[in-house]
């Protein structure tokens, strides 16, 4: 962990000390971006972070900035969520908060991404710049995402035998589809949950093809 201290504040790295019910407390109120978020979303966001930094006021201890990372812990980083609250801005903190973040950390010399709509001079200040033609992203869909706490589905399970491939048939007789063709019975059994009795044993060999 890392601390910094600096006019009457400390920039801090420990995730223990961050009071979600401040950083919510901005972000469901006067942040322009992630609106849609529940407080229990955040609260997952921030305990799943690679690392989150916050800037706190000496006297009270009270949480007055920001910042959070998304990172696979090797070459890349999205910086996201940085805010210092009204009261305390104009003292070069946000400047200090993502140093501390991007600069005074594991993840200096990264490849660092973000999204922003009113700061790209202070970021340009620290590299940032549009992204090259070689880059492409795909927006999030809030409408099919999955909502936090649920089941997340899982994807049909599909098995390969030679040139078939694909989900489970059903056996002829047993659904509205034939069976697939081209393979052993005990192959299309098998596949469809149905173990046969001329199943190979330990010790025997089935040659396909």
């Amino acid at each position: 962990m890392q601390a910094f201290d600096v006019a009457g504040y400390v920039v801090d790295d420990d995730a223990e000390r961050v009071d979600v019910d401040a950083v919510w407390q901005f972000l469901s109120t006067q942040a322009y971006w992630g609106r849609w978020r529940r407080r229990e979303d955040l609260a997952a966001q921030v305990r799943s972070a690679w690392r989150v930094v916050g800037v706190y006021r000496c006297d009270s201890g009270a949480l007055v900035g920001f910042a959070r990372a998304v990172s696979d812990g090797v070459s890349l980083a999205y910086l996201a969520d940085v805010f210092i609250t009204p009261g305390h801005r104009g003292r070069g903190l946000g400047k200090l908060l993502v140093a501390v973040m991007i600069d005074r950390g594991a993840g200096a010399g990264f490849h660092w991404s973000l999204h922003t709509a009113d700061a790209h001079s202070m970021y340009a200040g620290f590299g940032f710049a549009p992204a090259n033609p070689t880059s492409m992203e795909r927006p999030g869909d809030r409408r099919t995402a999955t909502p936090f706490g649920a089941a997340r589905p899982v994807a049909p399970t599909r098995r390969r035998f030679g040139a078939f491939a694909g989900p489970c048939t059903p056996l002829a007789g047993e659904g509205s589809a034939p069976a697939p063709t081209g393979l052993p019975l005990w192959v299309r059994r098998s596949c469809c949950g149905t173990r046969s009795s001329r199943e190979p044993t330990a010790g025997s060999t089935r040659r396909f093809g």
